[in-house]
C-alpha cells in the first residue's frame, strides 16, 4: 500500500487528476509493483534505473488504466508497458542487460557434486552473482526475451505478443541469448 501512495502522490504533485481509477491504481501498484521492480531490476541491471523505470510504468498505468479495454489480461498489458520502458531505457542509457534462471549453469569439473548441502548452496548464490554481473552484456532484445521466459515463465507465444515480434525471432533471440550468456560464463568459470 505503500508504494501505491506515492505512486499516487507523484502523480498528483505532476497535476495528474484525482478519480475513481484512483482505488484501482492502488490495488494494481500493490498487486504489481514488487513483480515490475524485479522484471525492470532485471533487465536494467541497476536499482535506481528500476526504481525509476518501476515510477515510469505505473505512471503510464495510471494514465491509461481508464483506457485499458481488456484485450489481454492485466497483467500481459502491465508487462508489455514493462517491457517497452525498460527497452527504451536501455537504449537511451545503452545499457545491455538481462538475466537468466542460474539452474542452467554447471558447476565446473563436477567440483560441486560431493559437497556438502550448504556448499552447494553457496556455489550456487556465487553463480547467481556472476550471472547476474553479466547481466549488462546482451543485447536488448535477447535480455528481454531472456527475461520474460525464465523469471515471467511466459510461453513463445505469450512473449511474441508482448514485444511484436515472430515467434521464431522470440525463439532465435532465446537461442542466441543462451550461447551468449554462455560464453561469457566459460570466461568467468575461474570466479565460479
Amino acid at each position: 500500500m505503500y508504494a501505491a501512495q506515492i505512486l499516487l502522490a507523484g502523480a498528483n504533485r505532476m497535476g495528474m487528476r484525482k478519480s475513481r481509477t484512483d482505488d484501482t491504481f492502488k490495488g494494481v501498484v500493490d498487486l504489481y509493483s514488487g513483480r515490475v521492480f524485479n522484471l525492470a531490476l532485471r533487465m536494467l541491471g541497476s536499482h535506481e534505473d528500476a526504481e525509476e523505470a518501476t515510477q515510469d510504468v505505473f505512471m503510464r498505468v495510471h494514465g491509461s488504466l481508464e483506457d485499458f479495454r481488456g484485450d489481454s489480461s492485466l497483467s500481459t498489458w502491465i508487462w508489455r508497458i514493462t517491457t517497452n520502458v525498460c527497452l527504451t531505457r536501455r537504449k537511451k542509457k545503452n545499457i545491455d542487460a538481462v538475466s537468466i534462471d542460474n539452474s542452467e549453469i554447471d558447476p565446473p569439473d563436477g567440483r560441486i557434486e560431493n559437497s556438502s548441502r550448504q556448499e552447494k548452496s553457496v556455489y550456487a548464490h556465487e553463480s547467481r552473482e556472476i550471472v547476474d554481473r553479466c547481466i549488462p552484456m546482451l543485447p536488448p532484445n535477447e535480455s528481454a526475451v531472456i527475461t520474460l521466459f525464465y523469471f515471467e515463465e511466459l510461453s513463445y507465444e505469450e512473449i511474441s505478443g508482448l514485444l511484436n515480434m515472430p515467434v521464431g525471432t522470440v525463439s532465435t533471440a532465446l537461442h542466441r541469448g543462451r550461447q551468449r550468456l554462455g560464453e561469457m560464463l566459460r570466461e568467468r568459470k575461474d570466479e565460479l
